[in-house]
This record gives C-alpha cells, structure tokens and sequence, in this order.
C-alpha cells in the first residue's frame, strides 16, 4: 500500500470521529483565566445622531484593567456589538482581551461596541389587541405595512420606491411583548401597551447603516460617537493602532470604514462578510483589484462562513471573490475559510486573529512563536498538502 494511500486512509478514520462542535470549540484565550485582571464596561445611548436622525444608538465601552490615563490607548470598533460584547457567546471579545492584553500579546486596547441604531413606529391609534390590527410605517425610501393575524402569522409588505415585496412571517406574543420575523433576517421588536402598539425596527434599517457603501457611517463613528469616548479616555490617532471588526453586514460596514478614512482605520477583522448587491458592497473585489492596496496599508484579517444564497447573492462565494482580489493587489491580508454558520468558528479563531491583526505592533509579543508552530506543522511532509483552510498573504 502506497504511502499516499495509508496518509488518506489515517484521514478519513480521523473524521468519523470528528465533528465541527470540536472543531470550533473555544481557546482558553476566549475563556476566564484565574489571575487574569478583568477589565471594565460601561453602557451609553446616543440619541443625538446629525448623520442618522431619529435613531437611537446603544453603545459599550471596554476599558482594560492595564488603562493608564497617561499612555495612549489603541482602539478597536466592533459593529453587532452586542453579539461580540455577550461574555457567554460565540467569541467573547471582553474575555478574550483581557487575556491577549495580560500575555502582552496585544497592545493595551480600548474596545467600542456599538449596536445598529432603532427607530420606533408606533401605530396612529390606540389598539385593544394586535391580532387582526394594522401597523404602517415608514422608514428612508421604504414603506411597510405589517397585518398581524391568529396563530402567529404576519404579512408583511414592503414597498421599496414603487417596487412592492410581499412576505407572509411569524410573530410570537407573550404578555405585552410582540416580536415578528419575516423576509431575509428582518425582525421587529413590538411592545403592546393594552392601547398602542410600538414597534423597534434594528433590521428594517440595518440596511441604511451597515450595508451602505458611502462614508456616512464612517462619518457618525468618528464624527459622533469617538469623541465621546475621547473625552474620557486618552485614544490613540495613529491608524495603525486601530481595528474595525464586524459580523456578516457589520463586517461589510468594517471594511467600507477603512475604505473611505484609512487615515483613521487601517486594520479590518471581517467574519462572514456580507459582500454582495445591497447597497454596492458587490463591486469591493473589481475596486480593490484597481487599487494600490500595498500602498494604502491596509490589513485584512477574512474570515469565511457559510451563509445562505439570497436574493442579494451568494454570502459563501462573495467572500471567496473578495478573498482572490486581496491576494491579485498583493494586499496585507490573512483569509481563513470555514463552511461554518454563526459566529462560532469566528469566536473559536478570534484569539489567533488579533495576534495576527497585531503581529508587528510596538511592543506586543507572541506572534512569532505562533507564527513558528504554524510552520512547524509541515516540516517533516514528503508530499505537498493543501490545507485548504488558511492563506496568508502579507
């Protein structure tokens, strides 16, 4: 029996005993270490919005227990902020840190987690009950009209500038609290007080802020929100210092940030970004392919999920075109690919990402060891392999 077949054999005995639970279990980096100093976070609303009126921002702030007002801090922006912020999910950014920032394998790092903004619709008249009742809003360019049916059924319209879009969804009622779900991933938060129903749209209009392609939510980060936290905290200006993260739409809203002000951002953290026909995001591989990536300075660390093919487009496949046209511009950039849904291989490769997002920053140590087991793992291989699921182009 040849030497290949024995390799091929001891693999396929490895995966029947394999499973991805395993495979995306978390580091100890993402878990409560005993003497580690855990840092603070504090919670902030935004309700003064000039670039997004009308809506209301909740925001978090992460200061390391290693703080010193008198040294700069580096900055990282997480959009989804709530699902990286949540100390028992998927990746656990506070964790995480707080143990990186403790082995001095990141630099002392101040983290914002801000929330996509809501807006609230609320019925034009007084109401006994929601079932069989009518909620009409509308929101920028879009108009919908929500009819609340028995046995938990919504339809929903949308009318989208004369292009009308039916959707039949789900609501779920318990007591005063109504939340329905229709269409791709648009969810409205209700609240029936016995009289008039409120409704909090966060997806109706994610669209408005993660999704779009133009500077304006670069303008209300930088514009709106950081000089609150300036105030309190010494940030550090030098780009280079500073990373953007998101999920999915946010990971889109991550890399436009750094796009329109690399003199602000110049590190991305993308997990399953959402690179397709929204609102342009599905021209980035044809412009980075035209553009001098190895002069501007960018770093992109691209993570690859599966999600679903909708009608905007394929989510697995945009990530693969963004990846193909990073490595044609010789862009700083690390793509890791995974078949995974959710954040949970993005939460079980976090650690290494921000090693890698910061392996050559004044001061932080540990990435070359890192860097030297990675190679480790093919010295002594006869054979070329394709591990298919890391590229690193720097």
């Amino acid at each position: 029996m040849s030497k290949l077949v024995c390799r091929l054999l001891m693999l396929l005995l490895s995966f029947s005993s394999f499973t991805f639970a395993d495979s995306y279990a978390l580091q100890p980096d993402s878990l409560v270490q005993k003497g580690v100093s855990q840092g603070t976070i504090s919670e902030h609303t935004w309700n003064d919005s000039k670039v997004f009126p009308k809506l209301t921002f909740k925001y978090w702030v992460y200061v390391p227990a290693q703080y010193d007002k008198t040294k700069i801090a580096c900055l990282t922006v997480f959009q989804n902020g709530r699902a990286y912020l949540d100390p028992e999910g998927a990746v656990r950014a506070t964790t995480v840190f707080d143990n990186l920032i403790h082995k001095n394998e990141m630099p002392v790092t101040i983290a914002l987690f801000v929330e996509p903004g809501k807006v609230k619709l609320t019925s034009e008249k007084k109401i006994p009950s929601v079932i069989g009742k009518t909620l009409k809003a509308h929101i920028y360019v879009e108009d919908f009209t929500f009819t609340f049916k028995e046995k938990g059924v919504v339809d929903v319209i949308v009318d989208i500038e004369g292009n009308i879009e039916n959707f039949v969804g789900t609501y779920t009622q318990e007591g005063m609290a109504v939340q329905a779900r229709f269409g791709h991933n648009e969810i409205i938060d209700c609240v029936f007080d016995g009289e008039t129903l409120t409704a909090y749209a966060p997806e109706v209009i994610l669209r408005d802020q993660f999704d779009d392609t133009s500077d304006r939510y670069s303008q209300f980060v930088i514009n709106e929100i950081l000089p609150q936290i300036s105030k309190q905290y010494n940030l550090i200006d030098d780009p280079k210092g500073r990373v953007l993260c998101g999920y999915q739409s946010g990971a889109t809203c991550s890399f436009t940030m750094a796009w329109h002000r690399p003199d602000m951002f110049l590190k991305v953290i993308s997990h399953s970004g959402a690179y397709f026909d929204i609102k342009g995001a599905h021209n980035y591989p044809r412009m980075i392919r035209h553009a001098d990536m190895e002069e501007n300075g960018m770093r992109i660390y691209l993570q690859n999920g599966s999600g679903e093919d909708n009608y905007f487009g394929d989510w697995y496949l945009s990530n693969l075109q963004m990846a193909a046209s990073l490595k044609f511009a010789n862009s700083d950039h690390k793509f890791v690919d995974s078949k995974a849904k959710g954040l949970a291989h993005a939460g079980a490769t976090f650690p290494d990402a921000l090693r890698w997002i910061w392996r050559d920053y004044p001061g932080v140590k540990g990435w070359e060891q890192y860097e030297t087991l990675e190679e480790d793992d093919d010295e002594g291989d006869d054979e070329e392999e394709d591990h298919g699921d890391e590229h690193d182009e720097d």
